[in-house]
């Protein structure tokens, strides 16, 4: 796993409860931290992990495409009928929502 340093600025009682929790638990600042990520991300929800994975997924996207334009503006590639574009569409949009549950 990745080591990172992080500065978090709180207020004083705020400390007070972390210093306490800590006492009580025998966990580090750091193990506390860690603790409460991972029951954030159970309970409630991270976006950024969603975000991230679907902003690899554009940029991926947009690789081909970019990839089939190139071709597409040498002459390269064949033109597509509007069933075969249909398709391809449908197709994608399966496996989405398979992935997804349908959303």
């Amino acid at each position: 796993m990745a080591q990172v340093e992080m500065t978090v600025s709180m207020d004083s009682r705020r400390q007070e409860q972390i210093d306490r929790f800590c006492a009580i638990s025998g966990l580090s600042r750091k193990q506390a931290f860690n603790e409460m990520m991972d029951m954030w991300e159970r309970l409630v929800y991270i976006p950024w992990v969603e975000f991230l994975e679907k902003e690899e997924q554009r940029r991926k996207t947009r690789q081909v495409f970019k990839k089939q334009r190139e071709k597409a503006e040498k002459g390269e590639a064949p033109d597509m009928t509007m069933e075969e574009i249909d398709a391809i569409i449908a197709e994608v949009r399966t496996e989405r929502y398979a992935k997804t549950g349908g959303k």
